[in-house]
């Protein structure tokens, strides 16, 4: 083949003709010549050659060689076209070969991986423009989170972050935990909403995780409970006399229809546990009985 000669004849040229200023930068250009023979071949020895020395001189000769070594002798044009981001494109090269070549080739792509380094670059291979929107909006700690997850996770987790129901304590949890943390967030996000119980889940969020504790008990003893106190137990404190005055003047229809939303709230976060979606129609009477049923069981 005409390829294979002319590549013959160059590789016997380039010590003298090309330069190559050390062994593993020829190394690498022998390696590629044996990998990516045509394409070296199309280039030409003596060009490439030149392009891996130039390249190593400012870039250093382990990085250029092993971004050559994945991808072959695009990496050269990649870097090129890369400009001032060239040393961005060459260590996402490297280190993921042409899992990267779509990151290493997009100009936001790459900025994000110069101001967030490794997760940004595990994150954007892994995850393309949706890890890049999440790390858009919640930069280091998004970068962090979406390095941690796979693909179906991931796409959940931004998700999430475009419905505006994500927070930094979150995204810490996910770093930490991965998967099994963004599946249980989404699992309970209508939950996780409510700030008591947010606030317990990211202070301690492996027991919930692990399903050894449950976010319906927060939300009975944080949010329920004390709203339940604060309407009923002044009554129960006042001397019997005054309470009997003060409950015929009370307005017992409020009183009720503020017992009965209470009711329906806890209810709507026990259906969504228990079941995993979110309510629709769901009545008032559906969920006064599903909350004491729920009640008994505790």
């Amino acid at each position: 083949m005409k390829w294979m000669i002319i590549l013959a004849v160059g590789l016997a040229a380039t010590p003298v003709q090309a330069g190559v200023s050390s062994k593993v930068v020829k190394e690498a250009v022998e390696w590629m010549s044996r990998k990516f023979g045509k394409e070296v071949a199309e280039e030409g020895v003596e060009r490439l050659s030149t392009r891996v020395t130039r390249l190593a001189a400012k870039h250093g000769d382990d990085l250029v060689s092993q971004a050559f070594r994945k991808v072959g002798p695009r990496a050269g044009k990649i870097a090129t076209e890369a400009g001032e981001q060239a040393d961005v494109a060459l260590r996402l090269l490297a280190r993921h070969g042409d899992d990267a070549v779509a990151v290493a080739t997009k100009a936001s792509a790459r900025k994000l991986v110069g101001q967030y380094g490794d997760d940004a670059a595990t994150a954007l291979v892994r995850h393309g423009s949706v890890g890049e929107n999440v790390i858009g909006q919640f930069a280091e700690q998004g970068a962090k989170a979406m390095a941690q997850l796979g693909p179906q996770n991931g796409r959940r987790l931004a998700m999430l972050a475009q419905e505006g129901m994500l927070s930094p304590p979150l995204l810490d949890v996910v770093a930490k935990y991965g998967d099994r943390a963004c599946q249980f967030i989404w699992a309970n996000k209508g939950s996780l909403l409510v700030g008591a119980t947010l606030a317990t889940f990211v202070a301690n969020p492996e027991p919930y995780l692990d399903g050894t504790a449950h976010l319906t008990e927060v939300m009975a003893e944080r949010v329920i409970a004390p709203v339940v106190s604060d309407v009923v137990a002044p009554l129960a404190e006042l001397p019997k006399a005054v309470a009997v005055e003060a409950a015929r003047s009370m307005n017992w229809t409020l009183i009720s229809s503020l017992l009965l939303i209470i009711s329906a709230g806890a209810a709507a976060v026990v259906y969504v546990q228990q079941t995993g979606k979110v309510p629709g129609l769901m009545t008032a009477v559906q969920a006064v009985k599903t909350w004491w049923e729920f009640r008994r069981r505790s």
